[in-house]
């Protein structure tokens, strides 16, 4: 058992630190404005519409790099959104591609620039009345201000977000802010207020029934009752994030909840559960 143990020590036993939606949430709120209707005329499209399709395409190309981690890509595809938009002179537009682009320089840890494209965006939002895209870039802040540990404002961002989003009736994005809200008390050591707004958010997904979701809330919950040293919890939680990872094909995911399950073995002392849990998330 000793040898086991020592064994063990070779490892790098860190639990997955909570994961924030989108937007670091989840996802972080990248924002996608609705496609024109198609025209019905005889294949003629007007001069403005056909800059709103370009517009549109160049979000979702954008949209599309991000998510799988080429930013390069999502920068060039959004830069080019923006000057097309200011060419348009479409206030709704330029305010989402400076909002997005401010996720990308957040993603990439350039924090003082995030911030600097995202107040732009929020003004530009507030300006023109646009809700959701106060709501999506006021998350994105605070995700900001947590990743830099300025806790307060992080927490100010979050709740003003989450009350626009009540307002506007979009549950999704109630439970990305209620689990960034989560966060943050968790960062704070508070436990039992982390797990009560984890629990709010998972309740929402369940509903819903994301998937995607669901995942990051279960391993978030765990990973607090590891903290707590309510370590049955932890790994059913933990053992609950793992199976959807597994179901939706999410590798590195797996990889995490693994992680966090042998960190949990490791605590009650079932050592070679913990290894074979760590082996596992190494693969």
């Amino acid at each position: 058992m000793k040898e086991l143990e020592n064994e063990l020590v070779k490892w790098v036993f860190i639990i997955v630190a909570p994961i924030l939606l989108v937007g670091i949430l989840v996802n972080l709120p990248i924002l996608q404005d609705e496609t024109p209707p198609e025209s019905t005329e005889s294949r003629q499209v007007k001069p403005d519409a056909r800059i709103l399709f370009t517009l549109d395409r160049l979000n979702k190309e954008g949209k599309e790099a991000f998510n799988i981690v080429d930013y390069p890509t999502a920068l060039k595809k959004w830069e080019q959104g923006l000057n097309l938009a200011r060419q348009a002179k479409n206030q709704r537009y330029i305010g989402t591609f400076i909002g997005n682009l401010g996720n990308v320089h957040l993603k990439l840890g350039n924090y003082p620039k995030a911030l600097d494209y995202l107040k732009q965006s929020l003004a530009i939002h507030q300006a023109i009345g646009y809700k959701r895209g106060q709501g999506a870039v006021l998350t994105s802040i605070g995700v900001v201000y947590n990743n830099l540990g300025d806790y307060p404002k992080a927490l100010d961002y979050h709740q003003h977000a989450l009350k626009i989003k009540k307002a506007i009736g979009n549950r999704r994005g109630q439970g990305a802010d209620l689990t960034n809200i989560g966060n943050v008390h968790q960062n704070l050591g508070d436990y039992p207020k982390a797990l009560d707004y984890y629990q709010q958010a998972l309740a929402i997904d369940k509903a819903l029934g994301d998937k995607n979701g669901q995942r990051a809330y279960l391993g978030n919950i765990g990973v607090v009752y590891t903290k707590l040293g309510d370590y049955p919890k932890a790994l059913d939680y933990s053992q609950q994030a793992l199976a959807i990872r597994q179901a939706i094909g999410d590798k590195r995911g797996e990889g995490a909840a693994l992680t966090n399950i042998g960190v949990v073995y490791q605590n009650l002392g079932e050592y070679q559960k913990a290894k074979n849990a760590f082996q596992d998330s190494s693969h």
